[in-house]
């Protein structure tokens, strides 16, 4: 499990999964070509889900990983935060309310 995402197991064009190849070669999400789109991906989840609190989600979690002695989860959850940070820094401002007084 990577990124708190299971990754589908079997096979891979044709071929069953071999011993001694690289897990992530082996095994990817429908729609994610590399890590940094899965990383995009889940950090849009966080700011559909949780708005302005994402990126704090993400770093907190990253903590908890880092906490766990967990350095690669760590790592991506770091990577996630900076990523739903920058997705909502470019987030278009809401409307302004025009409420009569």
């Amino acid at each position: 499990m990577i990124l708190g995402v299971q990754r589908p197991t079997g096979e891979k064009d044709g071929e069953t999964e071999k011993p001694g190849r690289n897990h992530a070669e082996n095994h990817r999400l429908p729609n994610v070509g590399d890590d940094s789109d899965l990383v995009t991906q889940v950090a849009a989840q966080l700011v559909r889900q949780m708005a302005g609190a994402a990126a704090a989600y993400a770093g907190d979690l990253a903590e908890i990983a880092i906490g766990l002695d967990d350095e690669n989860s760590a790592q991506a959850w770091f990577d996630i935060a900076d990523a739903a940070a920058d997705l909502i820094a470019h987030l278009p401002d809401p409307p302004v309310s025009k409420d009569s007084d």
